[in-house]
């Protein structure tokens, strides 16, 4: 009896094996909220979406008085000469994508918030912890990768139109534009821009565990490389590789003029971005689920 009495006491206590997801998601939303470096890490990206859209229409405006002091002028755009007037047009149809023209340093952050996300855990020992609590390792590692990509393409997608606004506010007439599908259509891809940059970010966290490796990956893949190639521009080869960057592509994404990309198309650059995001939260995934905290 005493034997038996012993081990009830002494036994483990049991895991729930049924969690929901929507339990799992809220507690990592939770989570979330309550780290106080994302919660800076968010004011910062709004900041800078907001502040680089308000800094670049004062410089639109000055470029558009340039050129309309002498329309005829032509100036070398891309290889091409370009009359003023051409010059003109480009910065009206520019204009379309003046919330966007933070992304890139808007992306970064987010990365680095998605990577500190999970890799943190690891670093702390917490993930041991949210890991007895959800036994169900993809479970756990889904609810996580939606909480970072909810978040993502909200401030994204946000961010993106009050800066438009903010933008179109400072421009000079002639290059106001609307608020139609188009500007909709590129503050859209802006919340997916981010979301791709921060599963790139998660997934590379959750794969390294270790949230310095996993930022300096992330920023050697979307500027370091790019640099390094900038300096064979010259070669073919160099060109050929640097459209398929991901800092190109998303570039490329979030242009208003879509029918300027050939081979590969507009929708392939989209689709190919993605995979730059998509590739590295599966390998994360992969490593979350198969193999334990110490290995």
């Amino acid at each position: 009896m005493s034997t038996q009495t012993y081990a009830t006491k002494n036994a483990p206590a049991p895991v729930a094996h049924n969690l929901s997801f929507l339990g799992v998601l809220r507690s990592e939303w939770l989570k979330m909220r309550s780290l106080r470096s994302q919660q800076v890490l968010f004011i910062i990206t709004v900041v800078l979406i907001l502040g680089l859209a308000m800094l670049l229409a004062p410089v639109f405006n000055e470029q558009l008085a340039q050129y309309e002091k002498d329309v005829s002028t032509s100036q070398i755009v891309n290889g091409q000469s370009v009359n003023g007037s051409k010059i003109i047009d480009q910065m009206k149809s520019a204009s379309y994508s003046i919330g966007v023209v933070g992304a890139s340093l808007g992306g970064i952050i987010l990365s680095s918030m998605a990577t500190v996300f999970i890799a943190s855990e690891y670093a702390t020992g917490a993930m041991q912890t949210s890991q007895l609590a959800v036994p169900r390792r993809s479970l756990l590692y889904s609810a996580k990768a939606l909480v970072v990509t909810v978040v993502a393409f909200v401030v994204g997608t946000l961010s993106g139109i009050l800066a438009f606004f903010l933008g179109q506010m400072i421009l000079t007439e002639k290059l106001r534009v609307s608020f139609d599908g188009e500007v909709l259509r590129i503050t859209l891809l802006l919340g997916l821009y981010l979301v791709v940059l921060a599963w790139m970010g998660f997934g590379f966290g959750a794969l390294l565990r270790n949230s310095a490796g996993a930022i300096v990956l992330t920023v050697v893949l979307l500027f370091v490389v790019t640099i390094v190639l900038s300096f064979f521009r010259s070669a073919e080869w160099a060109s050929d590789v640097s459209k398929y960057l991901p800092v190109h592509l998303g570039e490329n994404m979030l242009v208003h003029d879509t029918d300027q990309f050939k081979d590969p198309g507009y929708g392939m650059r989209c689709f190919l971005f993605t995979l730059w995001g998509f590739v590295p939260l599966v390998l994360g995934w992969i490593r979350f689920k198969f193999n334990d905290m110490n290995s």
